[in-house]
């Protein structure tokens, strides 16, 4: 799924690559969040869902902003959660796995997991984000990135 979204050079050293695999969806999702420029006033996204059922991997995504005081303040939590966190310790393997990719300042802070508080938290600050600024039919309808039909 990393490989639907840009590579980490294209982040200018300050963004975010996400991933949710619901375990029990039809789409994985993923999401990719950065500065085009350190004084940048809006941040760039891109949202893609791929279809599960379809051997081709069928992209429903788009591209959107936020604007950069936004941005900010939702890689400031991030920080603090993924610096803060618990990550998966135990052999949770049902639910939504999500995995991520964080580049801020020159360092990569890469981590996957399930069912720790921390990645709880996490995949839901990051689809509260795209719902706010990417809305979409296409987007997951539960909290845990599930949609129900």
């Amino acid at each position: 799924m990393l490989d639907t979204l840009p590579p980490l050079k294209h982040l200018n050293k300050d963004g975010l690559r996400f991933v949710a695999m619901p375990s029990f969806g039809v789409s994985d999702y993923a999401v990719a969040l950065w500065l085009p420029a350190p004084d940048a006033s809006e941040a760039q996204g891109l949202f893609a869902a791929v279809e599960k059922s379809d051997t081709a991997g069928v992209h429903m995504g788009r591209e959107f902003t936020i604007p950069a005081t936004e941005y900010r303040t939702l890689m400031s939590n991030l920080d603090r959660l993924i610096q803060t966190g618990n990550r998966d310790n135990d052999l949770c393997l049902d639910g939504t796995g999500a995995a991520f990719d964080r580049f801020k300042d020159g360092t990569v802070i890469s981590s996957l997991g399930n069912c720790s508080p921390m990645f709880e938290e996490l995949k839901l600050v990051v689809l509260k984000a795209v719902r706010r600024f990417a809305p979409g039919d296409d987007l997951p309808t539960e909290d845990d990135w599930h949609r129900s039909y």
